[in-house]
């Protein structure tokens, strides 16, 4: 991912990478140990639906795209569904 800025080069406000880019300045002698990771959800205009799910509801089951559906003892049935 990377930071987000105003047209004058300034952080916007929830742009937290530029306060931990700062704290980790301050100890870079140090080795963290921990990651640093940021998660989206992307909505749809009404601010509520998340981005490509039914108004008002859930989307339908995965499916076989996914590892784990597959028939009992089938080893390939997991590669076959991925593709």
């Amino acid at each position: 991912m990377c930071d987000c800025y105003k047209p004058d080069m300034t952080p916007i406000k929830n742009n937290s990478r530029v306060r931990c880019a700062e704290a980790m300045k301050k100890v870079e002698s140090l080795v963290p140990w921990f990651g640093i990771e940021q998660e989206y959800t992307l909505f749809e205009a009404d601010g509520v639906t998340p981005f490509g799910w039914p108004k008002g509801g859930f989307p339908g089951a995965q499916g076989m795209s996914k590892g784990s559906a597959r028939k009992k003892g089938d080893r390939e049935g997991r590669w076959e569904g991925l593709l």
